[in-house]
């Protein structure tokens, strides 16, 4: 087991319910979440958030990011 720390960008703020079920899917160890709201001009924003995950390989980790990825509302996945 292994620890990643992702940070991901999305439009709206019910996308997290989104990737928390993909964790759940995946069977993968939601261990911290910071999520913040970003000001992206007049009456517009953006979600960002940090997870720390308990994965079981590397491997897990990018199927991760690409499942995440592969949401619509998903701007940003980046591993810290």
């Amino acid at each position: 087991m292994c620890y990643a720390y992702l940070y991901i960008l999305y439009a709206y703020r019910s996308t997290i319910k989104q990737l928390v079920r993909i964790l759940r899917e995946k069977k993968v160890s939601l261990n911290d979440m910071e999520v913040n709201r970003i000001a992206d001009g007049e009456d517009k924003y953006h979600y960002s958030a940090i997870l720390t995950l308990r994965v079981s390989s590397q491997a897990m980790e990018k199927e991760i990011e690409s499942a995440f990825g592969s949401i619509a509302d998903v701007i940003t996945v980046e591993e810290l």
